[in-house]
């Protein structure tokens, strides 16, 4: 199972969806991030001092981190939520994600095969949405 997004899915955000992303996001060590296309970690506390992270550098999300931020974004007066389901029969074996409100995020469902895919799917429409 796939642990991170990629820095192909990294560049499906807008500039101001990136913005948004690295507003949010706060550094610690062991963090994987995006190095002018490569894919590189933020170095151990003994290797720090020489270790510079510029605005540039954007975060290439675990599934942890993912469902933090799908936490923080979810209603403030808790009319919608974001709900994870795994669906696996002999035919299917599906990650769904989505929220349980009435407003137009509700209407949107993402669904793959890899569950590290369909929270990407989900915070992409949050950090897009205006």
């Amino acid at each position: 199972m796939k642990q991170h997004i990629t820095v192909e899915q990294l560049n499906e955000l807008s500039e101001k969806g990136k913005e948004k992303l690295g507003k949010w996001w706060k550094p610690i060590v062991g963090d994987w991030f995006d190095d002018d296309g490569y894919m590189r970690i933020i170095p151990d506390d003994e290797t720090k001092g020489a270790f510079v992270l510029n605005s540039f550098h954007t975060p290439l999300l675990s599934i942890g981190q993912m469902i933090k931020f799908l936490d923080e974004h979810r209603s403030k007066d808790m009319k919608y939520y974001w709900g994870v389901a795994h669906v696996e029969t002999p035919s299917e074996n599906v990650w769904y994600v989505g929220d349980d409100g009435q407003d137009e995020l509700s209407r949107t469902k993402h669904e793959s095969k890899d569950l590290c895919n369909v929270l990407w799917g989900a915070m992409k429409e949050v950090l897009e949405k205006s």
